[in-house]
């Protein structure tokens, strides 16, 4: 009868637990960038329709 062994999960531990957290780091810095640069563009979308508007 075979002994069931479950896989090993991946453990971080040292190196790779770091190296994996900058990456999240990373990814999350990108993200908010992403947002930040949409954001800002439908702000100056808006700034314009209403500098459109108020010359109007």
């Amino acid at each position: 009868m075979a002994i069931y062994k479950p896989k090993p999960s991946p453990v971080l531990t040292g190196a790779s637990a770091s190296r994996f957290m900058k990456m999240a780091v990373e990814s999350e810095k990108r993200s908010k960038t992403a947002e930040a640069i949409k954001e800002r563009k439908e702000l100056d979308e808006f700034y314009e329709l209403l500098k459109s508007k108020s010359n109007r």
